[in-house]
């Protein structure tokens, strides 16, 4: 037996392969400062990128979930349900980042707290939510009251606050969590920490022309120009 052992065929182990980070397609603002037509490509090139963690993102529809899926499910519960507080517990649970969420624009996982107030107190942040205008431009005042109340809650941090945003109005918000921020620095050159620096980041993304192009006539652009300021974490997300 022992001399069977060791006469025993023993397979060569691969070396394991590291995830090779790619090539950022965005380098800084003046990338991103483009027409609709570039930066829809631009958007298109995110999908099946490769993170730092070796983790593959889908932005167009995929069996594992995609940024598109993610996004337009959240829309349909606030089209179902307007008022935040009155949503069922599991699409209200889906839309705040958690339960059962792919984790596309941030997971909110671990924000104990805030999960607590979403499950058990939804009233505490659904009529501040409720403020932000289904359509149209939200003023100024109307997204500084938003997050300066919102991140007044016991729990909610800006992270937080942004995804209930994009949550209901991707056309108009991008998320800031914990693994965009490092991207946004490199891309704008500052990252928000507060109500006006988060609006003075919008202001400069809401001037590009990409954003203000009319709607596309196709369905596959639409779809994308629908969710166009919260898609561009599919260009900042990237967690070490």
């Amino acid at each position: 037996y022992e001399t069977a052992y060791a006469d025993r065929y023993i397979p060569k182990r691969l070396p394991r392969r590291r995830a090779v980070k790619e090539k950022p397609l965005v380098d800084g603002e003046t990338d991103l400062d483009v027409d609709w037509s570039d930066f829809y490509t631009l958007i298109e090139r995110q999908e099946r990128r490769t993170l730092t963690n070796g983790y593959v993102i889908h932005v167009f529809d995929h069996p594992d979930a995609s940024y598109l899926q993610e996004i337009e499910q959240c829309q349909e519960w606030f089209r179902l349900h307007p008022n935040f507080a009155d949503m069922p517990l599991e699409e209200r649970k889906f839309v705040a980042g958690f339960g059962g969420t792919s984790g596309y624009f941030g997971r909110m996982g671990g924000a104990g707290n805030y999960k607590n107030m979403v499950i058990e107190r939804p009233t505490e942040i659904g009529p501040i939510l409720d403020a932000i205008p289904s359509g149209g431009a939200p003023t100024d005042g109307q997204v500084i009251k938003y997050l300066g109340s919102a991140t007044a809650i016991h729990g909610v941090s800006l992270a937080t606050a942004t995804r209930l945003l994009i949550a209901k109005r991707p056309d108009m918000f991008l998320s800031v969590n914990g693994a965009s921020r490092a991207r946004i620095k490199d891309v704008f050159g500052v990252v928000p920490t507060d109500a006006r620096s988060y609006l003075a980041l919008l202001k400069r993304i809401w001037s590009m022309p990409w954003f203000e192009a009319r709607e596309p006539d196709s369905e596959h652009e639409h779809r994308i120009w629908r969710v166009r300021v919260a898609i561009l974490d599919a260009v900042m997300y990237d967690p070490e």
